[in-house]
């Protein structure tokens, strides 16, 4: 069901001007706690990477996260913690995983770095509220090259932040290159959101046609879309894009779960793995590289302060992946489409 545009096109940057002036204070501190722009040293950026020696591997083990942390500035926060010490707990926490995509790494960047060095290659933070789009990779992996694109479509406080899709392409051994997408797309269930958010997996669906057309890839982040929920069309994207969800295909049998007059989605901290989530793992295999889901959870109580109270307002959701190169004779470099 496709739902009629009810005037919702690019009002942005009023909102942005408005929200500007009146968290004018939030600013400053967030630049005073974040400083986000100074996190990431000569080492961890992506531009040199393609000189690195990589192992002449043709298969492994890769495990994956994503986790909306909700990094929004605390007295706006839906969350139920402190947001700088829970952050920096959650930066301690993702150590074992290998590639982790964020989402809202809003005003609390420096916390979710500062001491972390697992992951050697992040992407560097954009800004904070208003500024940024809450968007990070942290890779074990050479980060090759990173783009970031805003949407085009918007709904609401969704217009005060250019959130959007970031495209990160990583290089696991020596012939083996992934792309990688980590998105954010347009919240809540109303007339003006479901459009946005239809027109956000729209998007993408054409960004990731032109851009990987012929590679591996993973796709993960916060959809805030249902498969069951009648105006979002996740069912769609699927099939455009040839995408794979791991929960689907782990925990449903592979069976796509159907839209659904009656759809009631379930907080996000009740879900488990029988339950469909917001935050999705979608993969694809190409002729050279087979990516295959093992493992799909769902973070619940492992991602918690000392009082067990969970440390954002989403679980986090990870799975592991079995890869391995089909054939013996390697392109030296994935397809690249501007």
């Amino acid at each position: 069901m496709i739902v009629t545009n009810p005037l919702i096109r690019n009002h942005q940057w009023p909102l942005r001007v408005i929200l500007f002036i009146s968290l004018t204070a939030v600013i400053v501190f967030a630049f005073a706690n974040s400083m986000p722009w100074a996190n990431l040293s000569g080492a961890n950026r992506a531009e040199a990477v393609t000189n690195l020696a990589m192992p002449d591997a043709s298969q492994g083990l890769l495990s994956l996260m994503t986790y909306n942390i909700a990094g929004l500035p605390e007295f706006i926060s839906s969350a139920g913690t402190p947001r700088a010490t829970s952050i920096a707990q959650i930066g301690r926490m993702i150590t074992p995983y290998d590639i982790v995509h964020i989402q809202e790494d809003f005003n609390y960047n420096r916390q979710l770095y500062t001491g972390l060095d697992s992951h050697g290659f992040r992407t560097k933070h954009n800004g904070v509220v208003p500024f940024g789009d809450g968007l990070n990779t942290l890779s074990k992996y050479p980060i090759i090259e990173s783009k970031r694109v805003a949407w085009r479509h918007c709904s609401g406080t969704d217009c005060l932040t250019p959130k959007g899709f970031m495209f990160t392409r990583i290089q696991l051994a020596k012939h083996v290159f992934i792309d990688f997408y980590n998105l954010h797309a347009t919240a809540e269930k109303k007339p003006s959101a479901d459009y946005a958010r239809q027109q956000n997996l729209r998007q993408l669906s054409h960004f990731i046609q032109k851009q990987s057309q012929e590679n591996a890839i993973v796709v993960m982040g916060d959809f805030n879309a249902h498969y069951t929920y009648i105006n979002d069309d996740m069912q769609q994207f699927l099939q455009e894009t040839s995408l794979t969800d791991a929960w689907v295909q782990l925990m449903k049998n592979g069976i796509v779960p159907k839209k659904n007059l009656h759809h009631q989605a379930l907080s996000n901290l009740s879900i488990d793995e029988r339950t469909e989530s917001l935050d999705k793992i979608l993969y694809r295999s190409n002729h050279e590289i087979s990516l295959m889901p093992v493992a799909y959870r769902v973070e619940a109580g492992k991602f918690t302060d000392p009082s067990g109270n969970e440390l954002s307002d989403h679980l986090p959701i990870s799975a592991v992946f079995n890869w391995d190169l089909k054939h013996a004779t390697y392109s030296t470099f994935p397809n690249h489409r501007q």
